[in-house]
């Protein structure tokens, strides 16, 4: 076998593509972040968003990390076979090549995301979901004010904030791991020609380490994301419990007045129109919340428009197999460049869990999300278009992007204004939100 470099270089590389691969190890370690799933009892988008981000937290994330364990660890070998330290033609080193030039495997929250089209996904022969694409806009243009406060009440922020957390600790965990890399094997291969495969190595892993900082660039949209969607979340029950307790309070008045008998019922029928009143203001601005901030945030923390980079295949698969075996000169993958994840189909249960139903309940009717609801839930077998933005809404999340709406997400009364029905929203968007 011809010694491709010495064995001391050799060594210091195998080392150092070690010490990257029990890094992303480290960081591929679960916290089961979303171990307790959003309660039915929420809005069906924030069932949809927990499923994309539940699927991308304990699925997708570990299978972008293993991608780069699994050529980190081919890379390792391949010094050691070049410096004569196990035999190029070894089973194990064969094994570890031919699983790095494999096609990187797929991510399951993309997959939810782009296979939500016209064709939708089969669950148990019954087409379960259509025509979602991104997840977002709460109608609650004709529910209740107890759904609406039902619902804002299980929603669970902290789950973002945890994502939040993980998502830029791995960010900075793997760029930090990959500039390491790169400066130990500068360091071992960055003097003068050590032969053409130190050079084909030079400029495979920098292609490795490439795609690495790409991915960390990612996570950390993510952890933007998932900061919205908290903040977004947490002002939603903030604001809404104010108006569900105005709402509670201008009843009571309303049953005592309708209870009053005698020479002051004249009174009490005036106090009663007015509670009345001010129990259906405070329903048209916990809709307007809904509108403001809390479909804003949603919309804004859809994981769509986020492209995951794949590790960089460092292995050319040309070059393994064949009637002399690996070609240890062409080992080195020095054309293909580091692209997205592609998407896999996700299971049943997350495909079960973003349509709002149950994973044995593919073939019967969808959740309609509560008494009241209009939201979007899955109907018999086959699923809709999302429901269209009503006019109100579309102004609402305009504003609520502006300079003008950016109160929206600072808290109670952030989103809408404190007055009656009539008050003006943020942005001077009404609060009445039927179309």
């Amino acid at each position: 076998m011809t010694v491709l470099l010495e064995p001391e270089v050799s060594t210091l590389c195998s080392q150092a593509c070690q010490r990257f691969a029990a890094s992303a190890i480290e960081l591929r370690k679960s916290d089961d972040i979303f171990g307790q799933r959003t309660s039915s009892s929420t809005f069906p988008t924030a069932r949809q968003l927990d499923s994309v981000y539940g699927l991308f937290a304990d699925e997708d994330l570990s299978t972008l990390l293993t991608g780069f364990i699994d050529q980190a660890k081919a890379m390792a070998m391949l010094f050691e076979a070049a410096g004569g330290l196990i035999e190029a033609q070894d089973e194990a080193l064969a094994a570890a090549l031919t699983k790095a030039a494999e096609e990187p495997a797929g991510l399951q929250s993309v997959g939810l995301i782009h296979g939500t089209g016209d064709e939708g996904f089969i669950l148990d022969d019954q087409c379960v979901m259509a025509g979602y694409g991104r997840v977002g806009h709460e109608d609650v243009s004709a529910s209740p004010l107890e759904y609406i406060a039902k619902c804002s009440e299980a929603l669970q922020p902290q789950q973002y904030l945890d994502i939040q957390t993980k998502a830029t600790s791995v960010a900075d965990g793997l760029s930090d791991a990959a500039t390491t890399l790169q400066g130990e094997l500068n360091s071992v291969l960055g003097h003068g020609w050590q032969g053409e495969f130190a050079e084909r190595a030079t400029f495979s892993t920098r292609g490795l380490i490439q795609s690495a900082h790409d991915l960390s660039e990612s996570l950390r949209q993510v952890a933007d994301k998932a900061a919205g969607a908290h903040h977004g979340f947490e002002a939603t029950r903030i604001s809404i419990a104010e108006y569900a307790a105005q709402g509670r309070s201008a009843e009571l008045r309303a049953t005592m007045a309708n209870s009053v008998q005698g020479p002051v019922v004249g009174e009490a029928a005036t106090v009663s129109v007015r509670a009345a009143a001010e129990r259906q203001a405070a329903e048209e601005q916990a809709r307007a919340i809904v509108n403001t901030t809390y479909s804003p945030s949603v919309m804004d923390a859809n994981l769509d428009d986020i492209d995951f980079t794949s590790a960089y295949r460092v292995v050319s698969g040309a070059a393994l197999g064949g009637p002399s075996g690996i070609d240890m000169d062409r080992i080195w993958n020095t054309d293909d460049l580091p692209r997205p994840a592609p998407a896999a189909t996700p299971s049943a249960a997350a495909i079960a869990a973003y349509a709002s139903i149950a994973p044995g309940e593919a073939s019967g009717a969808g959740a309609a999300g509560g008494a009241g609801a209009a939201g979007t839930g899955v109907v018999g077998t086959a699923v809709g278009a999302m429901p269209s933005v009503d006019a109100a809404t579309e102004q609402a999340l305009l504003a609520s992007r502006g300079d003008s709406g950016a109160a929206a997400l600072a808290g109670p009364g952030g989103a809408a204004g404190t007055g009656g029905a009539g008050a003006g929203g943020a942005g001077g968007v009404n609060a009445a939100t039927t179309a």
